[in-house]
């Protein structure tokens, strides 16, 4: 197989495997009240998949290195595949939230293991893993904006069978990868989870200020995800709830997909050394572009500046991230993506704690201010890794 064809069935891998979770941001909850939940019960089932991912993730980045990242792939996919169509036939609140729990045992393999894949077994691949991360920037675009649309024109249980198909053709994209070197892992389990878990010791720093990276930027993103419609609704800059939610979705919607652009140009461009410079610049250039808001106020040049300064923050940032993680050696990248994954989930929740605290006593400024200084402080990860004699990423 070309490296350009596994390259692109990497990238549609990555896309279907974030495809699912995206579309059950805006439609999960209503799903579960339509089931018969209250409202609180109806948050705790849309918060179950990120319980369990976040207790599940770093198990589940060792079960990728110990078995490959192929049968990783197959598994997980075909595993979310069959929990989300039988999302459709659930009847109670109850049956709703044990589905989430199963769901996120799949995804949390899926993860890891796509970009595990795409970094390779040796030198990590960054022009390849860019495109996996890009795909994945787009997907959560698209599939927030296809819950919404596809819930309200067809319905629940059809839309959740057409993400179940989808996930299924990744499954399919999956069995047809080459199989590699990294597929080995695992015929030997007790001597080979000694491996990755000494590799994981030797990359231990790189994967901490990857974290930390990630941590921190998500944070930034869980603050504008969970504060900036209620905080346009508190400074009076939208006048209903519907209006409020709208223009914060259209502006996160714009930034991601502008983050996958900027998480292809700076993959390309990435030199090992020099590119953790260029990364960590740019994050600090697109948080000042977010903090012009103290100068500009909400005016349409404002817009244009968060909306582009976000995208090249965020970009960055995932991307340097993901880089400082897959330096950890080959037998040990799943575990280290598990790792990251965990902090990712931890600083969305946080962020949108933070967020909702920051619009209700500051409003809009203190949502975009708090945005802006979790992006420069998160670049300090990238910054602090140039230190690091022998970075090879």
């Amino acid at each position: 197989m070309s490296k350009r064809r596994e390259a692109a069935l990497l990238a549609y891998i990555a896309f279907v495997g974030i495809l699912d979770t995206s579309v059950m941001i805006p439609t999960i909850a209503a799903y579960a009240k339509s089931l018969g939940a209250s409202e609180f019960e109806a948050g705790l089932i849309a918060g179950m998949y990120s319980y369990i991912a976040l207790a599940a993730s770093v198990a589940a980045g060792i079960v990728v290195d110990l078995i490959g990242r192929k049968r990783a792939l197959v598994i997980g996919l075909l595993w979310d595949s069959v929990a989300v169509a039988l999302y459709s036939l659930a009847r109670t609140p109850l049956h709703l939230a044990v589905l989430r729990g199963l769901h996120a045992l799949g995804g949390s393999l899926v993860y890891p293991a796509a970009y595990a894949r795409a970094a390779g077994g040796g030198e990590p691949n960054i022009p390849r893993l860019s495109l996996a991360l890009a795909a994945t920037a787009i997907a959560v675009a698209v599939g927030i904006t296809l819950g919404g649309v596809g819930a309200h024109v067809i319905g629940f249980k059809p839309l959740y069978l057409m993400v179940s198909i989808m996930l299924l053709t990744g499954t399919i994209a999956a069995l047809a990868l080459p199989s590699t070197s990294q597929e080995s892992f695992g015929r030997e389990n007790v001597r080979n989870l000694r491996e990755v878990l000494q590799g994981l010791r030797r990359a231990g720093f790189l994967v901490a200020l990857g974290s930390y990276t990630i941590l921190t930027a998500y944070i930034g993103l869980g603050v504008v995800t969970g504060g900036l419609a209620t905080a346009l609704l508190r400074d009076g800059l939208a006048g209903s709830e519907r209006e409020a939610s709208r223009i914060a979705g259209e502006v996160l919607g714009v930034m991601v997909i502008a983050s996958s652009l900027v998480i292809l140009a700076l993959g390309r461009a990435y030199q090992p050394g020099r590119g953790m410079l260029l990364l960590a610049a740019s994050s600090i250039l697109g948080s000042l572009a977010i903090l012009a808001y103290i100068a500009l106020g909400p005016t349409p040049l404002y817009i244009a500046l968060a909306v582009i300064g976000g995208g090249l923050s965020l970009g960055s940032l995932i991307l340097a991230s993901t880089i400082l993680v897959i330096s950890a050696p080959p037998e040990s990248r799943g575990t280290a993506v598990g790792v990251q994954q965990v902090f990712n989930i931890i600083g969305a929740g946080v962020g949108a704690a933070l967020g909702g605290l920051a619009s209700e006593y500051v409003g809009v400024t203190g949502v975009i201010v708090l945005a802006g200084l979790a992006g420069i402080a998160a670049s300090l990860g990238p910054l602090t890794s140039l230190r690091i004699q022998g970075l090879r990423a």
